[in-house]
């Protein structure tokens, strides 16, 4: 309400009464006793702005987000889930695109507070049936306008609901409640990290961008806000380490220095006197310029420079006045001589000023050039740097196309590789069904002796050789077709054996 931002923080292990503290049992419970702190600061800014002055005109804000599985979420608009955080003069560090809902009552604040919590994401483990799996961040915006000199002034109230941080042999977390846990306890290392350099002896650099939430806090933790932290612990002696732990975050926190200030922009009364301030300054600046213009032109045409009649236009009478009481403390001057060499030795003073003030500006003048020398520099690194990385692009791309066209072709093979074990498959089938056939498997078999019969038969009796002989024949025929079933059963099972290694 004084245009000084605010945050208020819970921080513990999971089930130790975050939520609660913040919430209470229900946001629009009727208890006092049970109210959490978004109900009561709701109710609070209400009764100050009804006790506040007629003159003055207020404005109030609110908008939710949460920070799940570091992506920043609007709680007013699901369809926005992945918002990024921007940074400007004007705005200083903002959500850019997150829903602002603009209330008047503290009946309409609790209602639009239930609906965005309603959408938070929340898991059961073995520590907490409702356990929040993401940072909650509430932002109310609190501006101030007076009617009569138009000065506007802006608080902002930060109130955060961090995720407990959790051991996963407590929770018993597993599968995605196991992946929102390490991002919680990996953030919540990130804040840890921010206050270890914020509190260190030595400067160091604050890793604000290690994390969404520490970049949202940036102002909270070191910066322009008045900054509360409540350390929720658990009673039990069986998360005693839990509690340590919590205390000690605690006590690191406690030891960083905030640097709050009002928000604030000036009225029309106070722009208008600076205006009129800074129009002097600009009539004393012009007449010194054209007194050292006068001098310079006198000094190359050789003629005398009357100081005299040059310093009546220049001299501030205020700082004449101080010269006439430091050089004479006793008496004012009474001749003319004495008034010029007050007027000599100021204008030796304002030139001296002057030398000084533009050594400083040539010095402050290198001093940008070089940091300007050094951020093309960087910017220069920049560009080779993206143009390695765009290059390295195209050779992956490259890479990925030859990977590709090879894929197709082995895919290909197979193909034609599956085809031809198909078909020696079937071949085999039916080199299998033949050496199987009863009659052709016994004429391989029983061969010398069918032999051996034919030619006693053709002794005893010469005429039926002939006979004989077409019979022999066949049989020869058959017994061939066995053997090379043989030969070719023997290849097939070999190709397979070949391709199935393939």
């Amino acid at each position: 309400m004084n245009a000084i931002n605010g945050t208020v923080l819970t921080y513990g292990q999971t089930g130790a009464g975050k939520t609660h503290s913040m919430e209470g049992p229900s946001i629009q419970t009727n208890d006092p006793k049970l109210k959490g702190i978004l109900p009561r600061v709701t109710q609070i800014i209400f009764d100050l702005i009804e006790r506040a002055d007629e003159a003055a005109e207020f404005l109030i804000k609110l908008s939710m987000v949460e920070i799940y599985m570091e992506k920043i979420r609007d709680l007013l608009d699901t369809k926005k889930d992945n918002l990024q955080v921007k940074e400007n003069k004007l705005h200083g560090i903002f959500v850019a695109g997150v829903t602002e809902k603009y209330v008047q009552s503290e009946k309409e604040m609790l209602q639009i507070l239930q609906t965005g919590l309603a959408n938070r994401a929340v898991g059961q483990t073995l520590m907490n049936c409702e356990s929040s799996r993401s940072h909650c961040v509430f932002l109310l915006t609190i501006q101030q306008s007076d009617i009569e000199d138009r000065s506007i002034k802006t608080g902002k109230i930060y109130l955060v609901d961090l995720a407990g941080s959790e051991k996963v042999e407590k929770t018993g977390a597993e599968g995605k409640l196991l992946c929102e846990a390490k991002t919680i306890n990996k953030s919540l290392s990130a804040l840890g990290n921010v206050i270890n350099a914020l509190t260190s002896d030595k400067p160091c650099h604050v890793p604000y961008r290690d994390s969404k939430l520490t970049r949202i806090l940036q102002d909270s933790l070191g910066g322009n806000s008045r900054t509360a932290l409540l350390c929720c612990c658990s009673p039990s002696t069986l998360h005693a380490s839990e509690t340590l732990s919590t205390l000690r975050f605690g006590t690191r926190a406690k030891l960083i220095k905030n640097k709050p200030r009002v928000n604030s922009e000036r009225g029309r009364h106070e722009l208008e006197s600076l205006l009129q301030k800074s129009y002097q300054e600009c009539d004393q600046l012009r007449a010194q310029l054209l007194m050292s213009s006068a001098r310079l032109r006198s000094l190359n045409q050789g003629m005398p420079f009357d100081a005299e009649a040059n310093l009546k236009d220049s001299i501030d009478p205020v700082k004449l006045s101080d010269k006439l009481i430091n050089k004479f403390p006793t008496r004012l001057p009474q001749t003319t001589g004495d008034v010029f060499e007050l007027h000599k030795e100021i204008f030796v003073e304002s030139l001296l000023e002057e030398s000084f003030d533009k050594t400083q500006f040539s010095d402050l003048t290198d001093y940008k050039c070089d940091e300007e020398h050094y951020a093309q520099e960087q910017l220069r690194q920049h560009l080779d740097e993206e143009k390695l990385f765009l290059s390295a692009q195209d050779d992956t791309a490259k890479t990925i196309r030859v990977l590709q066209e090879s894929l197709e072709k082995l895919m290909d093979e197979k193909s034609k590789l599956e085809k031809l074990n198909k078909g020696l498959e079937m071949e085999l089938l039916a080199c299998m069904r033949l050496l199987h056939d009863p009659t052709k498997a016994a004429v391989g078999m029983k061969w010398p002796t069918i032999t051996s019969s034919v030619h006693g038969r053709i002794h005893a009796n010469p005429r039926s050789a002939v006979q004989c002989q077409f019979k022999l024949l066949n049989m020869i025929d058959t017994a061939s077709i066995c053997c090379l079933w043989r030969s070719s059963l023997t290849k097939v099972r070999n190709i397979i054996g070949q391709t199935r290694r393939a």
